[in-house]
């Protein structure tokens, strides 16, 4: 066991929702090579790319919801509706609050 059990529609639940439940949305506001101040004012030598790449990411998590993922997965010959998902390292080890 163990999990989580949506009580919403999963129409109406995005994947960016989920990454926010679960504290994982912390790096994407974080400097690419870790610079503590890195702005468009200051940027680092990444910014530019990793801020285009950093606004693809939330696009596509705050477009994407679980029935989409749920219909992928089924549309691969999958039946089984309940879907697991492992974090990365980088996010399931990220400390919250």
């Amino acid at each position: 066991g163990g999990g989580y059990r949506l009580i919403k529609d999963p129409a109406t639940v995005t994947l960016w929702d989920v990454m926010a439940v679960l504290g994982a949305l912390g790096g994407l506001d974080e400097c690419a090579i870790g610079w503590a101040e890195c702005k468009d004012e200051h940027p680092c030598p990444l910014h530019q790319r990793w801020t285009q790449l950093r606004d693809r990411i939330i696009a596509y998590l705050q477009g994407t919801s679980v029935a989409d993922l749920v219909a992928s997965v089924q549309k691969k010959g999958n039946e089984d509706p309940s879907i697991q998902i492992n974090l990365p390292t980088w996010i399931a080890g990220r400390k919250t609050g």
